[in-house]
């Protein structure tokens, strides 16, 4: 099944299609989880740092809350349109991985509600990689490959290159 988005041939998408019964929700709890944890350092400073701790510098604090929120809330918009392009998914490894490692190295030095955090990140990051039972993007086949020449399995010759589809 091709997975090219109509309109662009060269970008690959992970279609609705490609999706069924691979962790179908996974957006929209991480991206919650992202927008609503980026959003508490700037409605309650107060709360947020009786919890943290202390923070010298809040305006990074909040910049760091800010970056949280707007991650979030691309993670949100791609889960209630039911789109999850490479790009999303990528991202959200990236942001898990990132975050937990964060946690782990520096944040449990200071309070224990940044070993739960990265307990948190750790199962985002599990679920991304294990959860969904394959890669997040279609794994070309040997006759893709050798039919359409070098790159177009993957969609990734260059615009005005791509090939016909082979009528064997």
């Amino acid at each position: 099944m091709d997975s090219r988005p109509a309109g662009n041939p060269s970008i690959l998408s992970i279609d609705d299609v490609a999706r069924a019964g691979a962790a179908p929700r996974l957006e929209l709890v991480q991206g919650t989880y992202y927008f609503v944890s980026g959003m508490w350092s700037l409605v309650s400073p107060r709360t947020f740092q009786a919890v943290t701790g202390k923070k010298r510098d809040m305006w990074l604090a909040k910049t760091i809350g800010l970056l949280l929120s707007s991650t979030g809330a691309v993670f949100l918009y791609s889960g209630l349109r039911r789109r999850r392009p490479t790009e999303i998914v990528l991202l959200a490894i990236g942001m898990s991985a990132t975050l937990a490692t964060s946690a782990l190295v520096w944040g449990t030095r200071q309070r224990r509600i940044y070993a739960a955090d990265a307990a948190v990140q750790l199962a985002l990051l599990a679920s991304w990689l294990f959860g969904r039972g394959r890669v997040p993007w279609p794994r070309p086949t040997a006759r893709a490959a050798r039919d359409s020449g070098p790159g177009a399995a993957l969609g990734t010759e260059p615009p005005g290159q791509q090939r016909p589809p082979s009528d064997s």
